[in-house]
């Protein structure tokens, strides 16, 4: 009885905080996820190269696609499909790493990748090698812990301390910001990892495993945030992964991107079997966040790494067929 009525509670609770949060417009309007179609592919790699899916990262510019791999480096691709550069390989020469992990670009066009092995980063431009900053032994991240650099400063997700966002200026830790939340248990820092973005005038933060997206500005000041389960279907994903087991881990978002005002957040289910083929569109207007955009992937179930080029196309790293899959964008404004 006393079971009966501790269930009857909770779903009296749960009614409650909907019709609340109803009232308060913190629901987004629900909106029908569109499926869209392999525009093309690129499947050169899988010819001369084995893509692992082990931290992949992919980034697309007007005239090349990079991506990496944890074990083979890094690729630059033409708008041809053809392979142009490869760097970062593995070893203990100059400009080589022993475990290839994100990367970044510049502004210049120079590539900064992560080398979990030797605890630096490389930088590199058309191929060619061009130093090495050697990172704070204090300073703990992950293989996966992705950044990007703004004014000769690295800002980078970091595992445990008192904030999950570092900032790194000449080898040093100068500052940092996005403390650890209610969320974050601090005895599994790695459950805590951010996905770390530049937008145009503020950079986002955005948890792997928990429904909040923040923004910030470069000099650490919160500015706003996002609930995920605000959107009706994350909100059931959550709740599902809650109530198998409390405070499991589960990664949520595996990869974000920014272009043109909005993010795109890769996002995982395992609502109907596991699936990682999910893009959510959130766009950050000057007083509020909009939920523009639901895009399921029809390619493959399982994709670890997305980006957006200038002109409208979503592209994709297939872990399945270790291929880029080329999505064309819908409008729908």
């Amino acid at each position: 009885m006393v079971t009966d009525l501790s269930a009857c509670t909770k779903r009296i609770v749960n009614l409650l905080l909907l019709i609340f949060a109803v009232s308060c417009g913190q629901l987004s309007d629900r909106i029908k996820p569109e499926s869209l179609n392999v525009d093309s592919s690129i499947t050169i790699l899988s010819d001369s190269v084995y893509l692992s899916g082990n931290n992949p990262c992919i980034f697309v510019d007007q005239d090349r696609i990079i991506v990496s791999d944890y074990f083979q480096g890094i690729f630059e691709i033409d708008d041809q499909a053809r392979i142009t550069h490869s760097f970062a390989k593995p070893g203990n020469g100059p400009g080589e790493v022993i475990a290839c992990g994100q990367f970044c670009v510049t502004e210049d066009g120079t590539i900064c990748v992560f080398d979990a092995g030797h605890h630096a980063i490389q930088y590199y431009r058309e191929g060619s090698f061009l130093k090495r900053m050697n990172l704070p032994t204090d300073l703990r991240l992950s293989s996966g812990s992705c950044f990007f650099e703004i004014n000769d400063s690295l800002f980078c997700s970091s595992i445990g301390g008192d904030n999950l966002v570092s900032i790194i200026k000449d080898g040093a830790i100068i500052g940092g910001l996005c403390p650890l939340s209610k969320y974050d248990d601090p005895m599994m820092p790695t459950h805590s990892v951010r996905n770390v973005i530049k937008g145009d005038n503020s950079l986002y933060v955005i948890a792997i495993s928990l429904p909040v997206v923040e923004e910030y500005s470069f000099s650490g000041e919160l500015l706003s945030s996002f609930d995920l389960t605000a959107i009706p279907e994350r909100a059931t994903l959550f709740r599902k992964e809650q109530s198998i087991v409390p405070n499991t881990y589960f990664v949520a978002t595996g990869d974000v991107c920014y272009n043109d005002g909005c993010l795109f957040l890769l996002s995982a289910t395992t609502i109907g079997g596991y699936r990682s083929n999910i893009v959510i569109v959130l766009e950050k207007g000057e007083q509020e966040w909009k939920h523009t955009n639901t895009y399921e992937l029809s390619g493959a179930d399982i994709y670890t790494s997305i980006a957006v080029s200038d002109d409208g196309f979503l592209l994709a790293l297939n872990y399945s067929k270790a291929s880029i899959d080329k999505y064309k964008l819908t409008n729908d404004e």
